[in-house]
């Protein structure tokens, strides 16, 4: 039996759109939903978490670094949407 005939296969199964855009409300939907954790190297003390070798630094409280909580970017949602749809979608046929 093939999978689009099989009814287990299909019960797990959606339908979805080969690509996102802006135009569906896509965009509007999924932009500012993802993030990333960036790891940024203190510019007041270099990484090094001392001012003048001595003091901490108060910035980063001696880390170095800081997390920052970076948008994860439409193109980005996009590109990986479409890889998604690229390994785990099943072509329509009529």
């Amino acid at each position: 039996m093939n999978n689009l005939t099989d009814k287990d296969f299909l019960a797990k199964r959606v339908l979805m759109p080969r690509e996102l855009t802006a135009e569906s409300g896509a965009k509007d939907k999924y932009i500012g939903k993802f993030y990333e954790d960036v790891l940024q190297e203190c510019p007041y003390c270099q990484g090094s978490g001392f001012i003048n070798d001595e003091e901490v630094c108060e910035e980063c409280e001696g880390a170095g670094s800081y997390g920052l909580k970076v948008c994860i970017s439409w193109t980005t949602i996009k590109e990986f949407y479409k890889r998604v749809v690229s390994d785990y979608g099943v072509e329509a046929r009529s």
